[in-house]
């Protein structure tokens, strides 16, 4: 362990998420609200597809990459499940569905089309098939719904964990997590004694995100009028955060974020962190970025 970080140093850190292998850490500690909701300020400017006055349930498959044996293709039936205990207390809920038959770059074959997803369709939701998966409009369009979304059902990928730690609503996972965030619940093992509470939680929250539009289910207490996330701590002052020139650092040609948000400390000097740039995906590359920064406000 490092106690002391000289100044004009540079960390290079491939492994930055430790609270997934130490879970006497809690991701929340990294990942406090304010930052959350400073990651997703942009997109909140984004227009979206979502009818006013309904709750937006986002769904994301992954589906291109993987064989349809492959067990982190997770099931529809699993999807359908999740849907239909949404319905029980949002029953005009609006669904969303993104996936993409594109394999990566690497493959020219795909293992799925448009077809296998017809399921959804017939079920009432809104399905999004991206084929084209170098087109940066097209999964920064997916990203901002899933991070925005009042409940986003994630599926077993870097991919989902990226608008996952922006989603200050409610987000449910595959069984997937190690470590979750406060407003996260498992959406698998129904059984457990507390699902149902949960997913009653969930739906709470989500209309309240909402602005507490839509009724919920019979048998069902009336929406919450509120159901904040509790911050850990409070956002930095802005002037913690100001523009710096780079021309003052010790290297010119190295490549260093100088968006406010990567800006922690005032001096030109600070410690300077470095991550490993993954290049088997845009969500696996994002959300390594975003968990060095989640150490950096930390440390």
């Amino acid at each position: 362990k490092v106690k002391k970080l000289d100044a004009n140093v540079n960390i290079y850190c491939p492994a930055v998420n430790e609270w997934g292998w130490n879970k006497s850490v809690s991701t929340q500690h990294f990942f406090p609200t304010w930052f959350r909701d400073t990651l997703r300020k942009q997109l909140d400017l984004l227009p979206w597809e979502i009818a006013p006055g309904k709750v937006a349930v986002v769904m994301h498959l992954r589906r291109a990459d993987l064989q349809r044996d492959d067990s982190r293709a997770t099931p529809d039936k699993y999807y359908y499940r999740v849907a239909d205990a949404i319905k029980k207390h949002i029953p005009d809920a609006e669904f969303h569905v993104w996936v993409s038959t594109k394999n990566i770059p690497a493959y020219d074959y795909d293992f799925w089309t448009s077809k296998d997803f017809k399921g959804y369709s017939k079920r009432g939701m809104n399905v999004h098939v991206d084929k084209n998966i170098e087109d940066n409009k097209l999964f920064l369009n997916a990203w901002l719904h899933m991070a925005r979304a009042h409940i986003f059902v994630m599926s077993q990928s870097s991919f989902s964990m990226v608008p996952a730690y922006m989603n200050t609503n409610c987000v449910i996972y595959p069984s997937n997590v190690d470590s979750p965030l406060e407003n996260w619940m498992d959406g698998k093992n129904e059984k457990r004694g507390s699902y149902d509470k949960e997913m009653k939680t969930c739906c709470e929250r989500a209309i309240s995100a909402a602005g507490g539009v839509s009724s919920m289910g019979s048998g069902s207490a009336p929406p919450m009028a509120a159901m904040p996330v509790n911050r850990v701590d409070a956002m930095p002052a802005e002037s913690a955060a100001p523009v710096v020139s780079f021309a003052s650092l010790e290297s010119p040609t190295a490549k260093y974020c100088n968006l406010k948000i990567c800006r922690f400390q005032e001096s030109e000097t600070a410690p300077r962190l470095f991550v490993l740039e993954h290049t088997d995906g845009a969500g696996h590359r994002m959300k390594s970025i975003m968990e060095g920064m989640a150490i950096a406000i930390r440390n």
